[in-house]
C-alpha cells in the first residue's frame, strides 16, 4: 500500500505531522530524564534500597511475593512516586525564594472584663 502525502499550498501535512510528532517526543524523553535524574531525596533512596534487596531476596529465594513488592519499590523510587497516588509522599519540586522575608502585623487582643 502507498503512502499518502497531503499538500496544500505550500504545506506538507504529513511532514508537519511528524515533526511535531519528534518534538511531543523529545519533550516527553526530557520528561522521563528530569523524573529519573531530579530531585533525588532520602525517601527515594530508601525505597531503591528496599527495592533493591527484596529483588535480591526474591531471585535468591524464588518468591514471588518478595519479587512483586520490590517491583511496587523499584517503581516508586524511579518515578518520585509514593504509596499515596502520584507524588503524593514525593517532596515537592517547587522551591521557594528563601531570601525574602515577609514582614507580619500583629494585633493585640484583649480580654474582656467581666462587668
Amino acid at each position: 500500500m502507498a503512502s499518502v502525502t497531503y499538500q496544500c499550498g505550500y504545506f506538507n501535512w504529513k511532514e508537519i505531522q511528524i515533526n511535531i510528532y519528534k518534538i511531543n517526543l523529545m519533550n516527553s524523553i526530557e520528561v522521563v530524564k528530569q523524573t529519573l535524574f531530579a530531585q533525588w531525596n532520602l525517601m527515594r533512596w530508601i525505597r531503591l534500597i528496599v527495592g533493591i534487596f527484596l529483588a535480591v531476596q526474591a531471585i535468591q529465594m524464588h518468591d514471588a511475593v518478595a519479587g512483586f513488592i520490590s517491583v511496587i519499590f523499584l517503581f516508586q523510587a524511579f518515578t518520585n512516586t509514593g504509596c499515596c497516588g502520584v507524588s503524593g509522599c514525593a517532596v515537592p519540586m517547587n522551591t521557594k525564594n528563601k531570601d525574602h522575608i515577609e514582614e507580619v502585623e500583629y494585633e493585640e487582643v484583649k480580654q474582656k472584663t467581666p462587668q
